[in-house]
């Protein structure tokens, strides 16, 4: 996918170069996923990584996010959904990380990234089952951020807070 904010960007694959690049937004955990397990998980199939940056590549890596499947106990996303959940673990799509560079915070870029990766997850749900999408959110504004588009804060924990976005609700936008 590729959008027109502030010049031409592009949201792509991970490529080996991104993760020997700086990259900080604050979080020291997020900070250190690109150089430290990027690459490795996206070569042992445990992880998708997608970047964000300039198509003339040179400023950087603005954001990224990771996609994986993960299947979730009922209880933990029951107050999520309105119909009933079978008793057994409930497949999702989970983004496991999720990231914008400070200086490129609150232009949008976060929208984007996110609108990328729910655009990919109903593509995945159209070739295998997925009940939703589910994330944990690591802060108060990043809550407040994906309750926006649509997510809802589940379960007891706060920090991370783990949000879902059921398929059903994702198919209407």
């Amino acid at each position: 996918m590729t959008v027109d904010v502030l010049g031409q960007l592009q949201i792509r694959p991970l490529a080996r170069s991104d993760c020997k690049r700086e990259f900080s937004c604050g979080v020291p955990a997020l900070d250190d996923y690109l150089p430290k397990f990027a690459w490795q998980h996206e070569q042992r199939g445990i992880a998708r990584v997608y970047v964000l940056d300039h198509t003339s590549g040179l400023s950087g890596v603005l954001g990224f996010y990771t996609l994986s499947a993960k299947s979730v106990r009922k209880a933990e996303i029951q107050e999520a959904v309105t119909q009933a959940l079978p008793s057994f673990d409930i497949p999702v799509f989970y983004i496991g990380s999720f990231a914008v560079a400070s200086a490129a915070q609150r232009l949008g870029y976060g929208r984007y990234l996110l609108a990328d990766a729910l655009y990919r997850c109903v593509q995945g749900a159209e070739a295998v089952g997925a009940h939703g999408v589910y994330l944990d959110s690591l802060s108060e504004r990043s809550t407040t951020f994906y309750a926006s588009l649509g997510f809802v804060a589940v379960g007891d924990s706060k920090t991370p807070q783990p949000m879902y976005l059921p398929m059903s609700i994702l198919r209407m936008a």
